[in-house]
């Protein structure tokens, strides 16, 4: 209802799939700046949406990242026209979402590389090509290090690539479950060493992605972990956003309440 308020009642709106969506504004070819009609129901639409709302007595928002493609400047037919529209999408959340983009050319280079990243990545876990950062969390008050968390970087030769661009990637093949298994066992058996050396009640903190959580075996693998490494539960921290919470929060309440209880 939201996105029908903001668009003509001869345009047309269609959901594709999951929370997305394709807008068609008709006849706009003989407008004086086609663009900035578009721009400004784009605008419109991140507005609109950016509005609370209330679901079961929570208060919520939407964010939305927008993809433009216009013809026939960048595409003579639907599936161009779409295509291009979902690169510009992708290229508005590789910077960090909720906002608008109209397609380049440049985009389709980038889509190239991210081909060739999605061949290398499904070899990279064999090739044991994913390494771990730790970033220090300090107590202000005694300006110790009391924690740290763990964050997995990619190397490629001489290059180390940043989650940011290829976790994305590993979801859409299929690859985050194991790389997210992976970082917890490393995590703990790097937290056990410095412990051994001692660093006592160090902890560390470890991103976890509703796939991960969503495995049969999940709970028992992250005991399993602890257990191998003679790691006290306490000593792990996961951290879970937002969004994950909202993918199936009593599922997630369940799995959390099982790790509570370790």
């Amino acid at each position: 209802m939201r996105l029908k308020a903001v668009i003509r009642s001869s345009d047309t709106i269609s959901r594709v799939g999951g929370d997305e969506f394709i807008i068609i504004l008709k006849h706009l070819k003989f407008s004086a700046n086609v663009e900035k009609i578009v721009t400004d129901v784009a605008t419109s639409i991140s507005t609109t949406l950016r509005t609370t709302f209330t679901y079961n007595g929570n208060t919520m928002f939407v964010g939305v990242s927008i993809g433009i493609s216009i013809f026939p400047d960048h595409g003579t037919d639907v599936d161009t026209l779409i295509n291009n529209a979902d690169l510009a999408m992708y290229n508005v959340k590789h910077n960090g979402g909720y906002g608008y983009n109209t397609y380049s050319s440049s985009m389709n280079n980038k889509s190239i590389d991210k081909l060739k990243m999605k061949t290398k990545l499904n070899n990279a876990m064999s090739n044991n090509e994913f390494i771990t950062y730790y970033q220090p969390i300090i107590d202000l008050k005694s300006m110790k290090i009391s924690s740290s968390e763990a964050l997995i970087r990619w190397r490629q030769g001489d290059t180390i690539i940043p989650s940011a661009e290829f976790i994305p990637i590993a979801k859409s093949i299929g690859e985050i479950v194991a790389i997210d298994n992976w970082m917890i066992e490393n995590a703990c058996i790097q937290c056990k060493k410095w412990q051994v050396l001692g660093t006592k009640d160090f902890s560390i903190s470890v991103n976890t992605s509703y796939k991960q959580l969503k495995q049969l075996n999940f709970v028992k693998l992250v005991r399993d972990i602890l257990k191998a490494n003679l790691l006290s539960p306490r000593y792990l921290n996961l951290e879970i956003t937002e969004d994950v919470t909202l993918e199936e929060p009593e599922l997630i309440i369940d799995i959390l309440t099982k790790l509570k209880c370790f």
